[in-house]
Formats: structure tokens, sequence, C-alpha cells
């Protein structure tokens, strides 16, 4: 299709329309500083320690088992582990 269409051409103002509508929906960012107060702001960096990807696939495969873990077990998984490749 790409080949036959000139998808910037075609989709440009479609997609700039949509971008638009999307912008006009968004939040104003502001600085954290004025968004959270420091209870917020202590939850955040405690969430932040405790969540890593390595984390994350084991949870996922403790509820979503694939083929070749039918019991749902997980490998231990080290923090260099955790470098978002490809969530699971």
């Amino acid at each position: 299709m790409t080949s036959t269409l000139d998808c910037e051409t075609a989709f440009a103002e479609p997609l700039a329309r949509i971008n638009a509508k999307l912008d006009a929906l968004a939040m104003p960012l502001v600085e954290a500083s004025q968004s959270i107060s420091a209870t917020g702001e202590q939850l955040f960096h405690a969430i932040n320690a405790l969540y890593t990807m390595a984390r994350e696939r084991q949870v996922h495969a403790r509820f979503s088992p694939s083929q070749d873990q039918p019991e749902a077990e997980v490998a231990a998984m080290s923090e260099e582990d955790d470098d978002c490749d490809g969530l699971f």
C-alpha cells in the first residue's frame, strides 16, 4: 500500500486534526513540585523502587504462563534483565 499511496500526503491532514483534538483534551503540564504533595512524591519513589521489568515479567508469568512454563514457574532474573526489552 505504501508503494502506491503517498501516506504522508494522504493522511497528514486527518492526523493533524486528530492531534489537535487530542491536544485540546490533554491536561496542561505542570511542574512536579506543583502537582505532587510530599506524601505523593514519597509514594511515587516507593513504587518506582519496587517496579522493574524483571518483576513485571514474573507477575505476568504467574497469571499468564507460556507454553514453556505450564506451571507458571519463573526463572530468577537479575537487575541486568531489567532493560525494557519488549516488556516480556
